[in-house]
């Protein structure tokens, strides 16, 4: 996902596209797990969801938006809100 420079920082791999997720401010952290910052996106319209509020719910992680019904009739109740931390910021 994102080239490697000798000074970057290894904190795993990605969830969602399996490759190795280096340097801190291109990733983040959710639900205990790795994402880098362009694949933790809303299942239901692909929104990057980096630092905003998501919904997590049999499996699949939405926005606000979409969860809560404002852009249609809502996917009911899930896990609840989650939060994203950046890489780097948690002791990992």
């Amino acid at each position: 996902m994102d080239s490697q420079t000798s000074t970057d920082i290894y904190f795993g791999s990605c969830v969602r596209c399996s490759e190795a997720v280096y340097g801190v401010g291109r990733a983040c952290q959710a639900m205990g797990k790795q994402y880098h910052d362009t694949c933790f996106t809303c299942s239901a319209c692909s929104q990057t969801l980096k630092g905003r509020p998501f919904y997590y719910m049999s499996g699949r992680i939405f926005c606000e938006d979409d969860f809560l019904g404002s852009r249609g009739s809502g996917l009911g109740p899930g896990i609840g809100l989650g939060q994203t931390l950046p890489c780097g910021v948690l002791s990992l």
